[in-house]
């Protein structure tokens, strides 16, 4: 599970140039459940996002906890 997480960039910056940082929490639950691939593309359809948007969708996978 470590090595899936090593795969994963920790700071995604958002299409404003701001970052988002999944907290250590939400990216090992995230691992848990999802493979790599799909956390990756998760994480790039959260950066491609609005910042608004991109907030939403961090707060319901948060929800998953």
């Amino acid at each position: 599970m470590l090595s899936n997480m090593m795969k994963i960039p920790m700071n995604l910056k958002l299409s404003t140039g701001r970052k988002f940082r999944p907290s250590k929490e939400f990216l090992s639950h995230v691992t848990n459940r999802l493979s790599t691939s799909k956390m990756i593309r998760l994480l790039l359809k959260l950066r491609s996002m609005p910042p608004t948007r991109a907030n939403r969708t961090a707060k319901l996978l948060s929800m998953y906890k």
